[in-house]
């Protein structure tokens, strides 16, 4: 009976370990906000124009992203928080570039999320084929006279373009405006916009590419 007795208590510690030392990963920081734009290229959904003032208003995205080591070393019983939610890894598949948690026959279980490897080694984040993609602030912008749009969309259908088409910071303008009254206009808020800035944080190249969500 006492080696029984021995026997559980150490089969409850062991289990008790285990919990304790299960690892719980988050995603790294954002290096993406307001002071930290100059000269970088951001993933932008453009929301509005005050033509009076000549700005466009900007919300400033990031997606999800995750340490090598934090990802690799995963297994069951640890947790990885994604997209504002804890997630308990049940299972975890690698096939790297991909990583694939709680996962079955393509189609994500109600707990589960995929994972990309990028080039830098980190993993980005993924739920039905969506990149999970994070807020980071809302700003307002000045538009220069001298940028350009590269829309890489036919404004017509959606459909991707081979070559994108250059347009004037003016023509930008009146395309923003256009879908901004008419929601059947193809639009620049559904986060396939990106934005190069200049040393005063100011949009410069503003490029449309295709996504299947827009």
């Amino acid at each position: 009976m006492k080696k029984v007795l021995c026997l559980m208590i150490a089969l409850i510690t062991l289990l008790c370990c285990a919990a304790a030392n299960a690892d719980e990963v988050s995603a790294l920081a954002s290096e993406v906000f307001p002071e930290n734009i100059a000269l970088k290229t951001v993933r932008v959904r453009i929301t509005g124009y005050d033509e009076a003032a000549g700005t466009v208003t900007v919300v400033l995205l990031d997606g999800e992203h995750f340490a090598e080591d934090d990802i690799m070393n995963l297994q069951p019983g640890d947790k990885i928080y994604s997209d504002g939610e804890e997630i308990t890894v049940d299972k975890i598949t690698f096939d790297l570039p991909g990583v694939d948690i709680n996962i079955s026959e393509d189609t994500a279980e109600d707990n589960g999320v995929m994972l990309l490897q990028n080039t830098d080694g980190t993993f980005s984040s993924y739920v039905m084929d969506y990149p999970v993609t994070r807020e980071m602030a809302e700003i307002t912008v000045k538009l220069p006279e001298a940028a350009l749009f590269l829309d890489g969309v036919d404004p017509e259908c959606g459909d991707p373009l081979d070559t994108p088409v250059v347009h004037t910071a003016a023509e930008f303008v009146q395309m923003l405006q256009a879908s901004i009254e008419d929601i059947t206009v193809i639009g620049f808020n559904g986060g396939n916009v990106r934005v190069t800035f200049n040393d005063k944080s100011e949009p410069m190249i503003i490029e449309r590419y295709y996504t299947p969500w827009q």
